[in-house]
């Protein structure tokens, strides 16, 4: 007994039946892998508690900037897909323009005789994109490559 493989479509899942064109033949989709990250305009801030019990220490830091995601390469995708994209697949929170003229204003937990440091601003996520178009059979062909920084805005900390 010989078994029929089954095809699944690209986009939708859907079992496809052998013999029936994909459904989806014809279209583009993109894979998306992240290969880094980096901070674009920033600033660092370091808080200390210099006494002999746990405290609260304030703060602030101002950060003024702006960078926007980019796509680069041999894909036939704009910056505003990527976001959409990227945001519904990995759920990054990136934006199409990220400007920044913020003052951060902190008040975080400290314990006797450490420091807490953070930094707040811009963050670029690196990701390698894959553009693949979809044949009659449901195989993804691979039409291009490139690359997209996408932008958000971020705060973070680090008990040190």
């Amino acid at each position: 007994m010989t078994s029929t493989p089954v095809v699944t479509d690209p986009i939708t899942g859907a079992v496809v039946p052998e013999g029936v064109t994909c459904p989806s033949a014809g279209q583009t989709v993109y894979d998306y892998v992240q290969f880094g990250s980096d901070w674009g305009p920033s600033d660092s801030f370091t808080v200390a508690n210099n006494t002999d019990r746990d405290g609260t220490e304030t703060g602030s830091v101002t950060v003024t900037g702006s960078l926007s995601t980019t796509v680069s390469g041999e894909v036939g995708l704009q910056a505003g897909e990527a976001v959409a994209q990227l945001n519904a697949k990995f759920g990054v929170a990136v934006t199409l323009t990220a400007t920044i003229s913020q003052t951060y204003s902190f008040s975080v937990p400290v314990p006797a005789h450490k420091k807490v440091t953070g930094r707040a601003g811009i963050f670029i996520l690196h990701y390698s994109v894959y553009e693949y178009q979809i044949d009659e059979k449901c195989n993804k062909n691979l039409v291009g490559t490139g690359t997209v920084d996408a932008v958000k805005k971020y705060a973070e900390l680090d008990p040190a």
